[in-house]
Parts: structure tokens; C-alpha cells; sequence
């Protein structure tokens, strides 16, 4: 046997473990000059390939060999020749045959390993592959090379190869001009009814090539999605082999069985690109593996400057900052959750601003003043002298969910307050002589925001640790809700193990406690950690040091707790659970709170498909165009009420939409979408990339753990609402003391709930009642009442938005756009919607009436509009009765359908529900009455004024009446306005004014004005 023959030979069968019987089925080893049974010459090589043979011209032409790789047919797919060609890779196709799939012969042999791992019956006999394409439910695996399908093969898969990732589809024509991307015809037999597909090419390690290979991999991939399959990619170490082939020579058959069964679908990959691709780049200027960064040299750190630290948790990083920080020098350490920063304040040996007395705008820990000083960055921004601060060390552990609550948060939007806390923080990052930043997701987009406040073009000094936290065993449960892991949870406390639960919900925390506190032994030992419970005594003190207080069976955490604890202690817990139901947290909090406990004890984890916590102004995943959504949003609101907005358009129109501030707003929202609409997928594809070892295990609903979530759920609810209706009445300045307050105990939180929703309802406090506190629903009845409220009483829509505006023009730091209501925009939608008429019927309507068919082409057409404004999605697989039904829920008005048989055929009938609508309006005419009560109280209007014109991308602003003018050259204030003005012309109602400071003219309703004696 030849040389090239022994190669050939032991790469197939030793080097890529191909079985002998396909070896020698699918491979002929031939000479490039052979002579045939008959004693002829032949030329079998240059037979399979197309090629001319010629042995001497002008230079002589060593002999060669060639293993052809033969398909079912009998044809050559390639051949790999022994002479090394200029391009140094020995495969050839057959010249003209353009890019095919590899569809090799397949012995019994392997169709009986195939049948076996498939649980199918596969034919003896007969064209293999004709059978699959007949058979959409069997997973074929794509992969490149000849070998690499024979080794799948030989380990009973059913694999095709390609020539390279690009050969599954063309994208030129056959001259080369551009043409769409299509899946070779050959390919369409194989690409229907669902079929499950997973992609096993390449593990390249050139970052150029994994660049070209990753977007030819989307490109097919989506092609094989649109064609009907469900796609996935394997993936595994390149170290232990480039090809699956060799994966499957140097780590076992079970390293390629362990890459297929947790391949990524095409969003999961995308993600995971996400989640490698953090750093976007960035150069390292300390590049490190280590578990313990408390030990890397404190004199290798800059003193001064950007100090970025990006290391997996549990890895050391608050210890290392702790050295960093030691001392008396200035330190400033700002959080985003009361318990993690007293918690950090503790580990860094920082005063908690909380516990600090302030003496002439300074603070003093009761001996002297301190420069120390650590806390939220709600209330600490506005507590601090920046100048004070100068030349300190500003401290952002867990970098990036500080700044996400800081430019997101409703409580950092308090009063309007976000624009002065960010121009404060921008102050403090700026005086400050080093500003670190570590966090476990660390992103560029982080670093370069701090970078952009700073105003420094030199480069942050960036640590990055490679090192991963010691892997856990997961349990990774899939069900379609919570109640399959709850029973597990149930069992593991009852058979007196101590677990810790992390959950990302408040009302969910509630109903585990609930259900657990009933287990026997379990009752008295359970610690719920949640927003209304963690400034109590109990809490505190685990929060504070969770090693010294382990005393409690069980440990409910919600993101109160979610990060910056860390529990160290072994045995502390014999499992970590995680129960996350899409309320509040992202993929990247949700690994925090399962790494709160360091062991590596196992994890169970559930977490349901999709989130809720999407952002308020869209749902797209490009932080770009979320950012010209939002731009448009404003420009829209701007011009729409410009009458209220007065001189606060200003705000609106000189906003500067290139600040760092707006960008880093639009690149966390998208990536919270992105989060939020794959949430198990993302938390999947993090948890893997952390190294952890997952086993998915898919359960059916557990019926008895979902009754007991049931009947928690309502029993917290009834229970709580008692409480609430039962509370103190407080007076106003009772409720702005607590409201202030860090902390409150459940009586007075009662209490304050009481007190909103009296005001809110328009009822003394002594008529809150039980009923009323249920009918609420947490709030949700509220927010319908306000879209209702402003859409029939359209005067009140602008002034929303102009109040919001305003509170933030108080602090005179401009605003942030992304706070505004647009509630305006909203009430326009729904009139250009024509949703009045639906509010006064009193009709009933059919389910395929011309009426509803009509409000759905009228629906449809205004889709853009309605998803910017209202947030609904809209689209032609939407019947009209659905459309209606989320506009009309949206501002709580509720509908009652039937069936009936009309002209033999059964039809629903729909109709509005006028009790629940009686009690609505009931609501708004209280509401009505209180903000006018020298007015006698009349039935509140359903229908609004005439809407406005649709332009383009939005709406225009009501064209004027011409009638006679008055007021002419009188000064007069404007509402919402504190400038003086002067009226220079009126047409019927609405006049033409001129600031008489700025100069600035607009137009405004003759109700908005007064005369600027009476308003002084």
C-alpha cells in the first residue's frame, strides 16, 4: 500500500473513527493512470473530476493518487489528491458540477446505528437519503467535508456534508453578479415540515476566519429557518479538535454527543455572541487567570484615572477593591440597592450615608467629619457637595447595574430628579482622582460612557481575569410555569435540606414564603428578603454579614439581595434554587443571584420562556433604532402640545440627541429587549458560557403545586387587602415623611397604600375597603383609569406630559427624554383609532361584521402608530374583535361575547360591558369633580374633540377656528409656563404669544392664558 494510501487510511478510520464498511462503501482509492481488468489504460481520477489527462508536454508530470469521495449515485462529491496544489488543500470537486451536498452510500451496517439512536425503522434497502427527505421529523447535521458526514455517520447520525459553510446557498448568479441568497435546489428535498437541523462546522481559531465563518452561518441558517427547519449549532472546544471529526478522534464519540445535544439555536448563539463580545475589543492592559484577585499588587494599579475590572463573580473583585480603597483617603462608593450597598459599604470600610449624621452640609460618623461615604445613587447624588469629593476614589462595584438604575429606574425619576442626579454624577466622575469600575458583565459600553463624563481621551485601565467561577451542577427545569420546581422545592424542605431561593419577584417571594412556612419544621425558620422586608432586624443582619447569621432552614431572595452579598460559608445550604418568572431581572441578574451562594453546590433553576420588563418606549433590540424611536416619540409630543408646554419646548427642542447619557439609555433598553424576549434561552446560554454544566430536564405541570401557588396568591391578596383598608389614616405631611423615609414597617407601608389609593379613587380614607384594594389590582385598574381619563377628557393629556416635563426644568439641568409620559401621543393614536365610537355603542357587534372588518383595515393601516405609541403589535393574522379587545383593555373597558347560530352558521357576538363602564366614568367624575369643585359634577364624556391630521410618522397639531379676536396686546401667563407673555393676535380661541424675555413666539388656547395681574 501506497503512502497516500496509509495517510488516507488512518486519518478515516483511526484519526476520524469512520467505520471500515462505509470507508470502504464511500471511499475509492485510485491512481491517476491505472490499467482495467482488460489490461487498458484508464484515467479514473481525471474521469471523476472533468479534468483532460495529458502525462508529457513540455515537462513531465509526476503520477499521483486520489481517494474519491463517492456518493449514493455512484458519482464523485471530491477527491483528496496527493500532490500538494498551489492552494495547499488536495480537494477537488468534479469540475462544473457547482456546490452539491454529499450524499454518500449507506451500508446496512450504519443504517442499523441509525435506526437505533433515532428509534425509527430504517430500510435495508433502497436509496438512504430518499427515506430521509420522506422523513422531515429525523435531525440531520450539516458539516463540511467529506470525512467529517462518514464520521457522523459511522456514530449513526445523519449527516450531509457541504463543501464549506457557504457551499449550502447561492448568492451570485452564474456570471457572479450579486443575486438574493437561496439554498441550493438540492437541499429543498430536506428542508420541510419542521425538520430539526443542526450545524457542525468548523471550530476555527484566526478571529478573521470565525468573522467570515459566524455570518455565512447566519446567512444559512436562516435560510434553512425560512425554509421550514428548526435550526441549531454545535459548538465545543477548538483545542480538542477543529472539526467534528477530530473531536470525535481525540475526546470520544461522546464529546460530539455532548456538542450536538446542547447545540444553540440561531438566537442563542446570537446571544451567547453577545455575551463573549462584552468588551467589544477592548485591549487589556493586565490580562490574568486567577481565583483570587485580592492578591494581584496594589502598586501594579494606576493611582489615577479609569480602573476597569472585569472577572467573573466570586472571583475576588470587592475584595480587591477593598485594598485598593484602604485608609483615610476620600472615598465615594455608589450603589443602586439599599442591602448591597450596606453591604459593600461593610467589606470596604466605608460609612453607609444612612448611618451618618450631617453637620453644615457635611457628614460626620458622630466624631468627626468623613469623606468615606457610600450609598444609593438616588438619594446620595442629591446629598453630596461634589467638591468635597475631589481628588476621591469613585467606587461603582457592579458597574453596570448602577448605571442601568440610574438612567432607568422610576425611583431615580422621583420628582423629576434623574436630570440633577446625572449632571451630579457626571460632576463626581470628573473631580474624582480614580474612578473603578468592576463588574462581572462588564461592557464596553459601560466604560466608554465613563470615559465620555470624564472627558478623557485617555484610555481605561483594563483588568481582565479569565479565570471562571468554580462550575455548578444545573438542573435546568423546562415546563410552562413555575409549578414542576416549586414541587421539588416543596420536597427538598420537607426532607430538611436548607436551600437559598433566588426569585425576581416580590409577589412570587410572597407566595414561596407562603407555601413553605406551611411545610412542618419549616415554620419560623424561613427569611424573606424583599423589598418591604429588608430593612427589618432579621434581615439587616444577614444582609450585613450572611456567614454570621445562617440560623434560618430557608432563604427567599428577591434583587433586593440580588447582588454584592456574598455567602462563603460550606454546607451554609445544600441546594441553590432559582425561580424566576420574567417580572423584573435580566439573564445577567439572574446568574448574580444564583452565584449569591459561592459553593458549588447544585442549582435547580426554572425560568419562565419569555419577560415582561421590556422597555417602556419600545420593544426593538437595536439600540439605534430604539434611540430614533424615541426621538421621534419626543419631536411628536413636542409639537402636539406645544399650547401646554410653553416655553418648556425648549426643553424638547434644543435636546442634544448625541449625549453620552441617551446613548447608554438606548444600548441598556435594547439589551434588555434582547433579554426579555428570550429570557430561558438567555439565561440558558449565559449559565453555559460561565462553564456551569447544565441537565435540561422537561417536566408537565405539577397540578398540586399550582393550586398551592394559586391559593397563596389569592389568600396574600385578601389577606392584604384587609390590612390595607384597616390601616392608620394618614395625614399629608405623614405621607411625604415616609415617602422620604429609607425604610418603613408594614404597618405604615399599609398605611401609605391606603392613602394613594383614597386619592387616587376620590374617596375619603375611611371608604377604602377591601374590595376596593382587590378591584386595583396592584395598581394595574389605576393606569387604565388614567389612559381613559385622558382620552375623554383631552385636556388633560398634554398637561401630563407638560408636568413631567416641568418637574424636570426645575432643576434647571435639562431633561431626559425617555422619562416623558407621551400621553398626548397616546390619546391621539387612540382617537385617529376612532375608539370613541366604540366607548358610546351601545350596539352589540358581530365577529365578522363590516364594521369590525372596516376598524381592522383602519387598525392596519395605522399599525406603525399604534405600536410606537400604544405598545400593541398589530398584523393581518389579528381578527378585528382582538385588535379592539387590547385597545379597549388598555383603558380598562371590558367586553362580553356569546355565540349564536345566524343563517345556520355559529358566530360570536360582542358587546361592551356597561356595568364595569358605569363604574369607570363613576371614578373619573369623582376625580373630575375634585380637580373642578366649584363646578356642578356632570356625567364625564366619552367622546373626545375631533382628532388631529396624520402626517407622516406621527400626528399634526389641530388646525385653528377663525373666529373674532380679543386679548390683543395684553401680558398674560401661560400654564406651565413661568415667563411673561404677550398676545399679538387671536383667531377664535387660540392666540398667537410672544415671550417677552426669550422673544420666542408659539400659539396657545385662550383657556391656557391668564391675565398677568390675575396670575400674579
Amino acid at each position: 500500500m501506497s503512502t497516500f494510501r496509509q495517510q488516507i487510511t488512518q486519518q478515516c478510520l483511526t484519526e476520524s473513527g469512520i467505520d471500515l464498511g462505509l470507508f470502504e462503501a464511500a471511499i475509492a482509492l485510485h491512481s491517476d493512470l491505472e490499467l482495467d481488468a482488460s489490461g487498458d489504460p484508464s484515467t479514473p481520477i481525471h474521469d471523476a473530476l472533468g479534468w483532460s489527462y495529458s502525462r508529457f508536454g513540455h515537462q513531465a508530470r509526476e503520477s499521483f493518487e486520489a481517494a474519491l469521495f463517492l456518493s449514493e449515485s455512484g458519482e464523485t462529491w471530491q477527491a483528496k489528491v496527493s500532490f500538494k496544489p498551489k492552494d495547499g488543500k488536495g480537494y477537488f470537486a468534479p469540475t462544473g458540477a457547482g456546490s452539491k451536498p454529499y450524499l454518500p452510500p449507506v451500508p446496512p451496517a450504519i443504517r442499523r446505528r441509525i435506526a437505533a439512536r433515532y428509534g425509527c425503522d430504517v430500510p435495508m434497502e433502497g436509496s438512504f437519503w430518499d427515506w430521509v427527505a420522506e422523513h422531515p421529523e429525523l435531525e440531520i447535521i450539516y458539516t463540511e467535508g467529506g470525512k467529517k458526514a462518514l464520521s457522523l455517520l459511522s456514530q449513526g447520525y445523519i449527516a450531509i456534508s457541504l463543501y464549506g459553510v457557504n457551499g449550502g446557498y447561492k448568492a451570485k448568479d452564474a456570471i457572479g453578479a450579486p443575486i438574493s441568497p437561496a439554498l441550493i435546489p438540492e437541499l429543498d428535498p430536506f428542508c420541510y415540515g419542521d425538520r430539526p437541523v443542526v450545524l457542525a462546522f468548523d471550530q476555527d481559531s484566526a478571529a478573521k476566519t470565525r468573522r467570515k465563518v459566524t455570518a455565512a452561518l447566519f446567512k444559512f441558517g436562516g435560510l434553512l429557518a425560512r425554509s421550514g427547519c428548526f435550526v441549531r449549532l454545535a459548538l465545543w472546544n477548538g483545542a480538542k479538535g477543529k472539526g467534528i471529526d477530530d473531536l470525535i478522534g481525540n475526546a470520544g464519540p461522546e464529546a460530539a454527543q455532548t456538542a450536538i445535544a446542547e447545540a444553540l439555536s440561531l438566537d442563542e448563539y446570537r446571544l451567547k455572541l453577545a455575551i463573549q463580545n462584552q468588551l467589544g475589543g477592548l485591549t487589556p492592559a493586565l490580562r490574568l487567570n486567577t481565583q483570587k484577585l485580592e492578591t494581584v499588587e496594589g502598586t501594579a494599579i494606576p493611582q489615577s484615572g479609569i480602573i476597569a475590572i472585569s472577572s467573573a463573580k466570586g472571583t475576588g473583585k470587592t475584595k480587591m477593591i477593598a485594598g485598593l480603597v484602604g485608609g483615610d483617603d476620600a472615598a465615594l462608593l455608589l450603589g443602586h440597592r439599599i442591602a448591597l450597598t450596606r453591604n459593600l459599604c461593610n467589606r470596604l470600610c466605608i460609612n453607609y450615608r444612612g448611618d451618618l449624621d450631617k453637620t453644615q452640609g457635611r457628614y460626620t460618623d458622630g466624631t468627626a467629619y468623613t469623606l468615606r461615604v457610600g450609598g444609593c445613587v438616588d438619594g446620595t447624588l442629591l446629598s453630596v457637595n461634589p467638591a468635597d469629593f475631589e481628588g476621591c476614589d469613585l467606587i461603582l462595584d457592579e458597574v453596570v447595574q448602577v448605571l442601568r438604575h440610574l438612567l432607568t429606574s422610576s425611583t431615580c425619576n422621583k420628582d423629576g430628579k434623574r436630570p440633577v442626579l446625572l449632571a451630579r454624577f457626571t460632576e463626581l466622575v470628573q473631580v474624582a482622582r480614580r474612578v473603578i469600575l468592576a463588574d462581572a458583565d462588564l461592557d464596553k459600553g459601560s466604560i466608554n460612557y465613563i470615559q465620555s463624563l470624564r472627558g478623557d481621551t485617555t484610555p481605561a485601565w483594563l483588568l481582565v481575569n479569565d479565570a471562571k467561577s468554580e462550575p455548578w451542577s444545573v438542573d435546568f427545569i423546562e415546563s410552562i410555569d413555575a409549578s414542576a420546581i416549586v414541587a421539588r422545592l416543596v420536597d427538598d424542605v420537607a426532607d430538611g435540606n436548607q436551600v437559598f431561593i433566588a426569585t425576581d419577584s416580590k409577589a412570587g417571594s410572597k407566595r414561596l414564603n407562603q407555601i413553605i412556612s406551611t411545610i412542618e419544621g419549616a415554620g419560623g425558620k424561613v427569611l424573606l428578603l424583599n423589598s418591604e422586608t429588608s430593612g427589618g432586624e432579621a434581615e439587616q443582619a444577614y444582609i450585613k454579614a450572611p456567614d454570621a447569621n445562617l440560623s434560618h432552614t430557608v432563604v427567599i431572595a428577591t434583587p433586593s439581595m440580588g447582588t454584592g452579598v456574598s455567602i462563603e460559608t460550606h454546607g451554609a445550604y445544600d441546594a441553590v434554587y432559582g425561580i424566576f418568572w420574567g417580572a423584573s431581572s435580566t439573564d445577567a441578574d439572574m446568574a448574580q443571584a444564583l452565584a449569591r451562594v459561592r459553593q458549588p453546590v447544585p442549582r435547580i433553576v426554572w425560568c419562565a420562556k419569555r419577560g415582561n420588563s421590556f422597555s417602556r418606549i419600545g420593544r426593538d433590540t437595536n439600540p439605534l433604532r430604539l434611540k430614533k424611536l424615541l426621538q421621534d416619540k419626543t419631536n411628536a409630543t413636542g409639537q402636539i402640545t406645544a399650547a401646554s408646554l410653553g416655553a418648556l419646548g425648549a426643553e424638547i427642542t434644543s435636546y442634544d440627541w448625541l449625549n453620552p447619557h441617551v446613548d447608554l439609555w438606548a444600548t441598556i433598553e435594547a439589551q434588555r429587549n434582547r433579554s426579555m424576549l428570550a429570557l430561558r434561552s438567555a439565561l440558558k446560554v449565559r449559565l453555559l458560557n460561565e462553564g456551569h454544566k447544565l441537565t435540561f430536564i422537561k417536566l408537565d405541570v405539577n397540578e398540586a403545586a399550582r393550586d398551592a401557588l394559586k391559593d397563596a396568591r389569592q389568600q396574600i391578596r385578601e389577606t392584604e387587602a384587609e390590612a390595607i383598608a384597616n390601616a392608620a389614616n394618614l395625614t399629608p405631611a405623614q405621607v411625604t415623611a415616609l415617602e422620604s423615609a429609607e425604610s418603613i414597617d408594614p404597618d405604615e407601608r399599609y398605611a401609605l397604600q391606603k392613602w394613594h389609593l383614597a386619592d387616587f379613587y376620590a374617596v375619603p380614607l375611611d371608604e377604602v375597603t377591601p374590595d376596593l384594594v382587590l378591584n386595583d389590582n396592584d395598581g394595574r385598574r389605576r393606569g387604565q383609569l388614567r389612559d381613559l381619563e385622558q382620552f375623554i377628557n383631552p385636556s388633560l393629556a398634554p398637561d401630563v406630559d407638560a408636568a413631567a416635563i416641568g418637574k424636570q426644568a426645575q432643576w434647571h439641568k435639562g431633561i431626559c427624554p425617555w422619562d416623558t409620559p407621551h400621553a398626548e401621543l397616546r390619546r391621539q393614536v387612540r382617537a385617529m383609532l376612532g375608539l370613541d365610537q366604540w366607548l358610546n355603542s351601545t350596539d352589540e357587534w358581530l365577529s365578522d361584521s363590516a364594521r369590525l372588518a372596516e376598524f381592522k383595515k383602519l387598525a392596519l393601516g395605522l399599525a406603525p402608530q399604534v405600536k410606537a405609541a400604544l405598545n400593541i403589535s398589530i398584523n393581518s393574522d389579528m381578527s378585528g374583535a382582538q385588535i379592539l379587545g387590547q385597545l379597549l383593555d388598555q383603558v380598562g373597558i371590558a367586553t362580553e361575547s356569546k355565540q349564536l347560530r345566524v343563517d345556520g352558521d355559529r358566530k360570536r357576538i360582542y358587546w361592551i360591558d356597561q356595568a364595569v363602564k358605569a363604574q369607570q366614568l363613576a371614578i373619573l367624575q369623582r376625580r373630575a369633580q375634585r380637580r373642578n369643585p366649584a363646578q356642578t359634577p356632570e356625567p364625564a364624556p366619552v367622546t373626545p374633540p375631533p382628532q388631529l391630521e396624520i402626517l407622516q410618522g406621527g400626528c399634526d397639531r389641530a388646525k385653528p377656528p377663525y373666529t373674532g379676536d380679543s386679548w390683543v396686546g395684553a401680558e398674560v401667563q401661560m400654564r406651565a409656563s413661568l415667563s411673561p407673555w404677550l398676545v399679538t393676535a387671536v383667531n377664535g380661541e387660540t392666540a398667537t404669544i410672544k415671550n417677552t424675555l426669550s422673544g420666542f413666539i408659539r400659539s396657545a388656547a385662550l383657556a391656557d392664558l391668564q391675565l398677568l395681574e390675575v396670575a400674579v
